[in-house]
């Protein structure tokens, strides 16, 4: 009764968890399409800037609209909701202490007994242990939240004097009700159903036996408080980030209340100075980013839910800010800031290492040629082929060791590195049969090293998940049968079972595949050996005739293609699908601007990286 229980409560925790990240997803989806420049797509725009507009930005005509002074609302309701689950979280947390103390009493007594032998099963105890530990956790993350929702309802109340015709549109309201009662919950969604039996039984227990008879625990006050000390390194330096972003807006929200004195014009607005004011125009969004990110950070980012949750918080805030740096220019001749963020210049001259070829400058120091670029592929084949032959080879076995879905995961992996193998050899040929390095064409070592580490990094993210059983299996560790290979078959009947969104995603990859061959055929044929190695001339054909980096375009397919083929749930597949995009975009732009600088007739029609989008 009690397995059926269990699981019935990780059905509804899966389901609540599934929800919780589609809300998020949905929610941020139409954010990011307003800020893509499409054309056609200005109508869009308009409609949700009408809808997220509020305060000053908002046009006083517009319907449909609440005071802005309504901000108290959501956090009334966010400290009664909050409050809610960390008390029942915090009580379902304390009510498991026992039953853990328990399971490690009867694990030392088991393993006594058997003279240190695993012949009775410890790994639920294990597990145990690692799921009380994530329900404190859970604990910390809403004790942070707390902290900044009752701060944000104090300065509604006593740091804010809104305008009279401040206001905010309905559905922003409605919105904002929306993220509070969704962000505390999405802090402990993975143990809420848990939490909910768990106050559902006391609250029967106490109809039923009424208050004297219920029981009560003894009352020790370091039940509440020791668990905490258990915490991780990185739970300390999330809740560190989250203070002094919590530090600095608190400072931000008092200059931009000290603004308006009540005996003044409650019309008028005037232009902020002090703290984070000081390099851009809406640092209080910015402290709401570091405050979110510190509970990604301390949560151990580990959990979609969280990072959606986050990549909500971002798009949402940097979409309104743009809105009200616009504002800002529109009202202010004199306004200062012009560049968001200033203080961030060191930081654009460590991305500048980056750069390599004919975009890096000819007086850079500790640079190797460009043509070693050939190491990263021979190695990066290597390490592949090394990862490709150990998993095919348990592959074969993993049906004895966990399953038919173990397997057929495994296979996935499989499957991916072979898309991996593929990439790899025909950037290998690339590098000596179609390019032709001028001989002044280098890159930092910096980069040549990022590389490397790349491409040790990106084989290994396909297959993580099994990384430590199938090394044990090729230590020969892994207790599990040899077939024998006598049979081509078994290696390749199993891709046919694999899933239809792993072979949508080799579609994608080859598209992309094939397209980045074709580019880098261009790019090879613009320099003839016969001529000098030292000339650049603009390229056209394919994709070249819509972006200025289509190998760039057709790489980001590429590991998109991955990402789908895996079948988008695995974070770190998409940790490294968003590196390749951060790089490559960068890239690409500090491209754009040479080909503009180098040719006056460049084509203005082309785009840096996405047709008509970027």
């Amino acid at each position: 009764m009690s397995e059926i229980l269990f699981l019935r409560m990780e059905e509804l925790g899966l389901g609540l968890v599934s929800l919780l990240r589609a809300a998020w997803i949905i929610a941020t989806l139409p954010i990011l399409v307003a800020c893509l420049p499409l054309p056609g797509l200005g109508w869009f725009r308009r409609t949700l800037l009408g809808f997220a507009k509020r305060g000053k930005i908002l046009q006083s005509n517009s319907k449909l609209t609440v005071p802005q002074r309504f901000f108290s609302h959501f956090y009334v309701v966010a400290i009664f909701w909050t409050t809610f689950l960390l008390i029942a979280v915090w009580f379902y947390a304390i009510k498991m202490l026992p039953s853990l103390i328990e399971q490690d009493l009867f694990s030392t007594i088991t393993s006594h007994l058997t003279g240190g032998s695993h012949a009775f099963p410890l790994n639920k105890s294990l597990s145990t242990k690692e799921h009380v530990y994530n329900v404190w956790l859970s604990v910390f993350l809403l004790l942070l939240m707390e902290a900044q929702v009752l701060r944000r309802f104090y300065e509604t109340f006593y740091v804010f004097n809104y305008s009279p015709s401040a206001r905010m549109h309905i559905f922003g309201y409605l919105a904002g009700l929306f993220f509070y009662t969704a962000a505390p919950l999405s802090l402990c969604c993975t143990f809420a159903p848990e939490v909910f039996n768990f106050v559902k039984n006391l609250v029967a227990e106490f109809i039923v036996r009424g208050k004297d008879r219920m029981s009560r625990p003894e009352f020790n006050i370091w039940i509440f408080v020791t668990p905490f000390l258990t915490l991780r390194w990185y739970s300390w330096i999330g809740g560190a980030i989250f203070l002094w972003g919590w530090v600095h807006q608190l400072r931000c929200h008092e200059i931009l209340g000290s603004l308006r004195e009540k005996t003044e014009k409650l019309e008028d607005y005037v232009i902020p100075y002090g703290d984070w004011f000081e390099y851009i125009s809406s640092p209080h969004y910015s402290a709401e980013i570091v405050i979110y990110g510190g509970l990604v950070v301390a949560s151990g980012g580990g959990d979609l839910s969280l990072w959606l949750l986050f990549a909500f918080v971002v798009a949402n805030l940097v979409f309104a800010a743009t809105e009200t740096q616009r504002w800002y220019r529109h009202k202010f001749d004199d306004y200062p800031r012009l560049v968001p963020f200033p203080g961030l210049a060191w930081l654009h001259t460590i991305l500048m290492l980056g750069n390599r070829g004919k975009i890096l400058q000819s007086n850079s120091k500790l640079t190797v040629p460009q043509r070693f670029f050939s190491h990263f592929y021979t190695m990066a084949i290597l390490w592949t082929t090394l990862l490709l032959v150990a998993m095919w080879s348990y592959a074969t076995t993993s049906h004895v060791a966990g399953g038919e879905s173990h397997a057929n995961n495994v296979w996935l992996s499989v499957f991916l590195l072979v898309l991996m193998e593929l990439h790899l050899l025909r950037r290998l040929y690339e590098t000596f049969y179609v390019f032709n390095y001028s001989p002044s064409a280098r890159m930092h070592i910096f980069t040549y090293l990022l590389g490397l580490f790349f491409y040790v990094m990106a084989p290994l993210s396909l297959c993580c998940n099994f990384a430590s059983q199938v090394f044990d299996f090729v230590k020969g560790k892994g207790h599990m049968s040899r077939p024998g290979f006598d049979n081509i078959w078994m290696f390749v009947t199993p891709f046919l079972r694999l899933p239809w969104y792993a072979w949508i995603g080799a579609a994608i990859f080859f598209w992309g595949w094939v397209h980045q061959l074709r580019c880098h055929h261009i790019l090879g044929s613009l320099r003839d050996k016969t001529k000098k190695l030292e000339e650049y001339v603009i390229p056209y054909g394919d994709w070249f005739e819509y972006v200025s980096s289509p190998h760039y375009t057709a790489e980001i397919v590429i590991y998109g293609g991955l990402v789908m083929a895996s079948g988008g749930v695995d974070l770190s597949l998409w940790l490294l699908f968003a590196f390749v995009v951060a790089n490559l975009v960068y890239t690409a732009k500090e491209t754009q601007g040479w080909y503009r600088r180098k040719f006056e007739h460049y084509p203005c029609n082309r785009y840096i990286i996405l047709p008509f989008v970027y």
